[in-house]
């Protein structure tokens, strides 16, 4: 049985600018909560090995039936916002502090930075996967306290409500309209569409230091507020979108 997981949001999902951006992968969510919640991280030397109440599936690369994030595209939008670090050096010292020499605000651990943030305002982000749901809701339930994406202390990807229902159509492994839905080893695709898009990347968490294989992964349009190749080419032709 398939299951779809729906996180609605209170504010913005913030990511990193500058860098290529990976979804969000729920089997990588269902792992950072239950690390939190046994006290340890999925990235520390000798860590325990965690498992996640979700069926795995491949021969050579095991990989989670669990996609990565799908968003309403047309109840979505992407804006920029700036971000500082502090503006002040006495931020960093205690107010007891007598200075002996000169602070340097362009160095050291009192240089200030500024960047910017892309947020992705949705009212939620959703995921399907094939296991038990009744687990899977319990180890993501702490999220509701703290948040998805980056920025969470600041207020970013704050989450109101997480349910999990039954799904008729299984889009674990590739979505609605045929592309894959989450990383997908190469290898394991006997028939690939040509239209799929692959690239070398890691494809089980934690997804940024584990192995390197050449795979496919899901379209910008399961997760970014752009349209489709079909979307595009019936505009070309002067069609609607059914």
């Amino acid at each position: 049985m398939q299951y779809k997981v729906t996180f609605k949001m209170l504010s913005p999902l913030a990511i990193p600018a500058g860098k290529p951006y990976r979804p969000l992968h729920l089997d990588s969510i269902l792992i950072f909560s239950k690390a939190q919640q046994i006290g340890s991280f999925d990235f520390a030397p000798g860590a325990p090995h965690i498992s996640i109440p979700v069926k795995q599936v491949g021969e050579k690369y095991k990989i989670y039936k669990a996609s990565a994030m799908f968003i309403n595209r047309k109840k979505s939008r992407l804006r920029r916002e700036a971000w500082t670090s502090t503006q002040s050096w006495l931020d960093d010292v205690s107010r007891y502090t007598t200075i002996q020499r000169k602070v340097h605000s362009g160095m050291g651990i009192y240089r200030q930075k500024a960047g910017y943030l892309l947020l992705l305002e949705t009212p939620e982000i959703y995921f399907y996967f094939e296991g038990d749901p009744y687990e899977v809701a319990r180890i993501l339930e702490p999220l509701k306290s703290s948040g998805l994406g980056v920025r969470v202390p600041a207020g970013y990807g704050m989450i109101g409500t997480i349910t999990v229902t039954e799904s008729k159509n299984d889009y674990t492994l590739t979505g609605p309209d045929g592309y894959p839905s989450r990383v997908i080893p190469a290898e394991e695709v006997k028939q690939a569409d040509p239209r799929w898009n692959k690239t070398f990347t890691t494809y089980s968490p934690p997804y940024w230091q584990n192995e390197i294989v050449e795979c496919y992964i899901p379209p910008r349009h399961q997760y970014w507020p752009i349209k489709s190749p079909q979307e595009i080419l019936l505009e070309i032709k002067g069609g609607k979108e059914k």
